[in-house]
C-alpha cells in the first residue's frame, strides 16, 4: 500500500554546542503532516547538499535559493513556498525518505518529542 501522507517543511539553523571550542550551525528541518501523520525532523551538520537537494525538489530558481538562505541566515524559520501557488510547497513521504528525515514521537510522560530510534 503506497503511502499518500503529504508535508510541508520548515528550515531553521540551530547552533551545535557539542563541541564546545567550536560553534557551528545545523540545518533542522521539521515535516509537519497537511492532515494526519507524524512529524519528521532531521538535523543535518552539512547542511548545503541536503539543502540543494531541497532546492531541486522545488524546482527553485536560483533567486528562490537565495531568498531562502538569507532568511535561514537572518535567524529565522524558512516555510517552503511554492513559487506557483503562494502556498506552502507539499512533499510526499518518499521525498521525505530521500531527504533521510525521521518521523519524531511525543514522550507520553513528558509530552516533549524525541526522535525515533532508528
Amino acid at each position: 500500500m503506497e503511502n499518500t501522507s503529504r508535508y510541508t517543511l520548515q528550515l531553521r539553523f540551530v547552533a551545535d554546542t557539542s563541541d564546545a571550542s567550536f560553534l557551528d550551525h545545523q540545518l533542522e528541518i521539521l515535516a509537519h503532516p497537511t492532515q494526519t501523520g507524524q512529524l519528521f525532523q532531521g538535523r543535518f551538520l552539512l547542511w548545503e547538499p541536503v539543502f540543494e537537494e531541497i532546492c531541486q525538489m522545488m524546482r527553485s530558481s536560483a533567486f528562490h535559493r537565495k531568498a531562502i538562505q538569507r532568511t535561514l541566515t537572518a535567524g529565522l524559520a524558512a516555510d517552503l513556498i511554492n513559487r506557483e501557488t503562494g502556498s506552502k510547497h507539499i512533499f510526499t513521504a518518499e521525498e521525505l525518505a530521500a531527504l533521510s528525515l525521521t518521523p519524531y514521537f511525543a514522550d507520553s510522560e513528558t509530552g516533549l518529542s524525541t526522535a525515533a530510534a532508528a
